[in-house]
């Protein structure tokens, strides 16, 4: 019982982990492609 708590701890803590550096990797993406687009603008 303990162990498999302790597991499924483990496993929503590497999901919300996961889903916390997809939102950083998708928001630098954004920034990065949105300067690219006014230097090609300038």
């Amino acid at each position: 019982m303990a162990v498999g708590t302790l597991f499924y701890v483990a496993f929503l803590m590497l999901k919300i982990a996961s889903m916390m550096l997809r939102l950083i990797i998708g928001s630098i993406t954004i920034f990065h492609i949105n300067d690219c687009y006014k230097n090609l603008n300038s």
